[in-house]
């Protein structure tokens, strides 16, 4: 373990590099800009961090309700420097008000920070005194301090490795959310092993990211590791991307002349680029500096990669970039990466086979096969083992089970909650003892080169007459036999009906055919598919509106509140 905290790497990345641009946010996702150096950010943290002086004491937990930008980075780092605990948060509104309020409630926060337009508006608006009733301990601060004259301070506040730097509320796809306790000490460690295994052998790269900053990737890939690399980050807000998918390839064109571009997102992004930016648009983009696009947070997809290599390659972009990988909020982020300048790892497996949880490798011509996309590889000073969820031991290559890790990126575990932590952060392997392990609630399976393949969610693992099936495999052989579903808008579970569980596939149908689609003929062909790929019969598709299948802030599915939904009648059905 490191004896530095984040802190240390800050002042020292100040000393080498105080006036070097640290981070550009792109106020409308194109052109205009707001910047900070490494010394004005450090320089402003301070001063915000004197003004909590008399209102908070060490390990106090603060809310931050900011919009992605500049004041949001500030506030993240001002907590750190006054020894406060972060807790990163959408601004309420009436959307997200539920989470907020679990977040209170869970972290038992006394203050929230946010810029004065939020203040206002929360104010007004009385959300967070709707939210608590009569309870009205938490206190709302205004801080706009970005344009204020840059006065250095002193902060006396000592602050040790050990101590958690922020709270990451996971994104409760299959529950309630949970704090994760990140200590410097993690974070230290998981930015090293970003800095080895993506070979940042000097600062001559740049960022760009179009990702939340409230959650682990974008907090810590997009935020705090360009500190630790010593390279700019240049970033936009999500709702940027979404309304205008190019702007984001457009922007690692246009900062490419800050270095080699490291930048990526889940799945559903790579997607959102191949069915939104128009062919004409990509005489306007030069992706030949993007070094490495890493593909993570939800399943990955092989069809995904080869449309977009095929695509993008027009522009310059190198299919041999993409770099599939994972990781999570209680790992801090990565876990398991792809290796630089490789094609990334795609294998067809047998889908009789996998429902008997083996992955059994198969050639090109086999009837009944997927491709699944290898997530890389363990990462230095980690230890990831698959373990049989029901006996504890571990499994064979090949053979699936949930994935377990260890090694000094693990978070202490979950803020004031004993008995999760010791469910999820200290599991021992029954045969060997050795431990103890994170249980990631995650299913997957290596090959026999120690590839990770990814699976899915154990709690979302569909069982049919004795036989496992993987949502992820579902929706994938739904949007493959359907070009009319939205990508990554839609989910497959089971139901029980008269006595025994059937599949359900709920989807959304993309904009432009929604008040043309012919749905009977949308249900046929996904049927039909189903019958001639896996041989299961579908017991119902529903088709829905738009944007509406739920999904967790970081933009995950939500299945299981799906299957609620459904159960309850209570989707928009397109009729």
């Amino acid at each position: 373990m490191s004896n530095k905290t984040f802190i240390d790497i800050l002042y020292e990345q100040r000393d080498r590099y105080p006036s070097k641009q640290l981070y550009v946010f792109l106020l409308d996702g194109e052109k205009e800009e707001l910047s900070i150096t490494y010394d004005q950010l450090v320089i402003k943290a301070k001063m915000l961090a004197q003004k909590l002086d008399d209102v908070t004491e060490k390990n106090d937990r603060i809310l931050l309700f900011y919009p992605p930008g500049l004041e949001y980075i500030i506030a993240f780092y001002a907590c750190m420097f006054k020894g406060l605990i972060a807790v990163p948060a959408y601004p309420p509104d009436s959307r997200n008000i539920n989470r907020i309020y679990s977040i209170i409630q869970d972290s038992k926060a006394k203050i929230a920070l946010c810029p004065k337009d939020i203040y206002e508006k929360v104010s007004s608006a009385n959300i967070l005194t709707n939210l608590h009733g009569s309870d009205k301990k938490l206190r709302l601060l205004s801080t706009d301090i970005i344009n204020e004259p840059n006065i250095d301070v002193n902060i006396n506040t000592q602050v040790l490795p050990e101590d958690i730097a922020f709270l990451q509320y996971t994104s409760g796809s299959t529950g309630s959310p949970k704090g994760v306790m990140v200590s410097h000490e993690n974070l230290i460690a998981n930015c090293n092993l970003f800095t080895i295994h993506f070979e940042y052998t000097n600062n001559s790269h740049v960022k760009v990211s179009w990702l939340p900053p409230y959650h682990d990737n974008g907090l810590v890939d997009s935020i705090i590791h360009p500190i630790y690399a010593g390279v700019t980050s240049v970033m936009m807000s999500p709702i940027s991307f979404a309304r205008k998918p190019v702007r984001w390839l457009q922007a690692i064109t246009n900062y490419s002349n800050y270095g080699q571009v490291v930048s990526g997102g889940p799945n559903f992004a790579y997607e959102m680029c191949c069915n939104y930016i128009d062919d004409d648009q990509l005489d306007s983009l030069n992706l030949s500096k993007w070094r490495l696009a890493y593909n993570g947070a939800e399943p990955v997809r092989a069809s995904t990669l080869k449309k977009f290599g095929q695509k993008f390659s027009k522009a310059g972009f190198k299919y041999k970039n993409f770099n599939p990988c994972y990781g999570l909020a209680e790992a801090t982020l990565i876990v398991s990466s792809g290796i630089l300048k490789n094609d990334p790892v795609i294998k067809k497996f047998d889908l009789e086979s996998l429902k008997n949880n083996h992955a059994h490798e198969v050639e090109e011509n086999h009837s009944k096969q997927i491709e699944l996309v290898g997530c890389g590889k363990t990462l230095e000073s980690h230890r990831i083992v698959i373990v049989n969820p029901s006996t504890l031991k571990e499994e064979q290559d090949h053979n699936i089970g949930e994935i377990w890790v260890k090694g000094p990126s693990i978070a202490k575990g979950y803020w004031q909650n004993k008995e999760d932590t010791q469910k999820t952060f200290n599991a021992y392997v029954s045969d060997t003892n050795e431990g103890p392990f994170m249980r990631t609630g995650d299913l997957g399976f290596f090959d026999n080169e120690k590839n990770l393949f990814i699976k899915g969610r154990i709690k979302e693992l569909i069982i049919i007459r004795g036989q496992n099936y993987y949502p992820q495999d579902m929706e994938e052989i739904a949007e493959q036999a359907c070009k009319q579903l939205r990508p990554s808008c839609g989910g497959a579970f089971s139901i029980d009906y008269n006595d025994e569980e059937v599949l359900v596939i709920v989807y959304e149908i993309q904009r432009r055919y929604k008040n043309n689609a012919n749905l009977g003929e949308i249900k046929f062909v996904i049927k039909n598919a189903f019958a001639k790929k896996d041989g299961l019969a579908v017991h119902d598709i529903v088709l829905i509106e738009p944007s509406s299948f739920p999904k967790t802030s970081s933009g995950k599915l939500q299945r299981r509140l799906a299957r609620e939904m459904y159960l309850n009648k209570e989707l928009k059905i397109i009729k």
